[in-house]
């Protein structure tokens, strides 16, 4: 999980610190710097799962999943090139805690590691490294691992290849216990017609939702119970929906497709079975969030603005749900919903994000505004209303030209 992270140099993100809880809620309007926090933290997560120069190139800084790319030179404040983008996160786990940080930039013309620092406590473990001060080489079977600067990937990828070898290693182990406590990291930006779309088998649903039928069917073979449990939380909000069924897709050869069995309109004891491309698209997200929920793919998962396909009944049996997945993995939900904010009724989870002359700013309303129980009063518990009212800032601002 991560407490805390300070961000600096990322897109539209200065110079930013925020506090993270199990869940957090992110507020503010278009451009404000919600979506550049969730690609941070990904981008974080997959720089320790990922080498910086592969075969396909440089490191994408772009979100996953989408059919673009983004350089460094286009991810870095004000597209600078001579700018560094730092990291730094402070992280804990039920078997410790600690903080790491990175910093990436340009050397003779490459994008290299510039500097790592990585301090880990916890189940037998007192790691303290800067790898600009310390010259580290792990004696390897094969070959030796320098840990030198500058690099062309992080420590904890370097390291992950020998968590058999060296599984003893301090350096190693501390490598890996912040892989683990950053990922995997995903974001969820749901679209009902991906999320309907037959696909092939893929080891993960893609940002939009498509490969939703891939990830379900792999679920049925692995955990036939968690499966079933999927299709119990589903029918007990759309009582119309009775299962769930996965077939091969018949235009497109190695394909599956979803399909709803659902009560017949026309008598409650016989089903039919609706394809998903005709399923309400409320129902599609709900079966994506109840996958999450049920089998814990992520370490950290931020889900942005999945209130759009809602009614608002529908949104706040979501919550819950939401609040549920918190509990086994980290949320960051960002909203422009009102609506959201008033279910959650409380302002602790929630960050407004604000756009400055000098970058994006993020601030905890239930940390900054002293006044927060006057105006709570003032608006009857409805904290939507506050964020809405400008009150707590994080609205558009219209210009007085």
């Amino acid at each position: 999980m991560i407490k805390s992270i300070r961000i600096k140099n990322f897109r539209c993100l200065r110079d930013v610190t925020v506090a993270l809880d199990s869940l957090t809620v992110l507020v503010g309007p278009n451009g404000s710097g919600k979506s550049t926090l969730l690609d941070a933290i990904v981008t974080l997560a997959r720089l320790t799962r990922s080498p910086l120069h592969g075969k396909s190139g440089e490191f994408d800084f772009g979100r996953p999943g989408w059919q673009g790319s983004a350089s460094f030179e286009q991810a870095v404040f004000a597209q600078n090139p001579r700018s560094d983008i730092h990291f730094d996160a402070e992280l804990t786990s039920p078997t410790g805690e600690g903080r790491y940080t990175v910093i990436l930039g340009r050397h003779d013309n490459r994008l290299q590691v510039m500097a790592e620092t990585l301090r880990w406590v916890g189940n037998g473990l007192d790691v303290d490294l800067d790898l600009e001060r310390d010259s580290i080489e792990l004696k390897a079977y094969r070959e030796p691992v320098s840990l030198r600067l500058p690099r062309d990937a992080t420590l904890p990828f370097r390291v992950y290849p020998l968590r058999h070898e060296l599984a003893e290693h301090p350096v190693v182990r501390a490598g890996l216990a912040v892989q683990r406590a950053l990922g995997p990291s995903h974001i969820h930006e749901f679209v009902p017609s991906r999320l309907a779309a037959p696909a092939p088998h893929l080891d993960l649903m893609r940002s939009d939702g498509y490969g939703l039928v891939s990830v379900l069917d792999e679920a049925l073979g692995r955990n036939r119970q968690s499966f079933e449990n999927i299709e119990r939380d589903l029918q007990a909000l759309f009582p119309e929906v009775v299962g769930l069924v996965i077939q091969p897709f018949p235009k497109r050869r190695g394909e599956k497709e979803l399909l709803l069995r659902m009560r017949s309109a026309s008598t409650s004891y016989q089903t039919i079975e609706v394809p998903a491309g005709m399923a309400p698209s409320g129902v599609l997200v709900v079966i994506a969030l109840l996958w999450v929920l049920h089998f814990h793919p992520y370490a950290v998962v931020s889900l942005d603005e999945i209130e759009v396909h809602m009614h608002p009944w529908l949104l706040g049996k979501l919550l819950r749900m939401v609040e549920q997945i918190a509990n086994d993995s980290q949320v960051l939900l960002a909203t422009h919903s009102p609506e959201t904010l008033n279910m959650l009724g409380t302002l602790d989870p929630v960050r407004i994000c604000e756009s400055t002359t000098d970058g994006c700013r993020i601030l905890s309303p239930a940390q900054d505004f002293n006044n927060q129980r006057n105006l709570k009063e003032l608006f009857q518990q409805a904290v939507g209303a506050m964020w809405f009212s400008g009150q707590l800032g994080g609205v558009p601002v219209e210009s007085d030209k």
